[in-house]
């Protein structure tokens, strides 16, 4: 069987195209700089690809990983427009902890 590859867009979605990977584009790039997720091949100065098998080697453990950072970084975003500290979480444990 052929190799398949990737662009960007089918890796973290469009619009119009479902994410194989739920991640920002910035948080994409930072990861392959800090060696998190596996190398682009660079076909021409604006296309890069990703060999699929590689991608779907990201396995269910990485993309859960990737799952709670968005989280957090969601809630950070709340907080912040909310003018409260990430600390503002550990003064009501109750927003912390599971649901019962």
């Amino acid at each position: 069987m052929a190799k398949q590859f990737l662009r960007l867009k089918q890796i973290i979605g469009t619009r119009d195209c479902p994410r194989r990977v739920p991640i920002s584009k910035s948080s994409w790039w930072a990861g392959i700089k800090n060696g998190r997720f596996p190398q682009p091949i660079k076909l021409g100065p604006k296309t890069t690809i990703w060999d699929e098998a590689d991608i779907d080697a990201l396995g269910q453990e990485e993309k859960m990983t990737l799952i709670i950072i968005t989280i957090e970084m969601l809630i950070e975003k709340i907080l912040f427009s909310l003018n409260k500290s990430p600390f503002y979480l550990f003064s009501f444990p109750s927003l912390i902890t599971e649901p019962r």
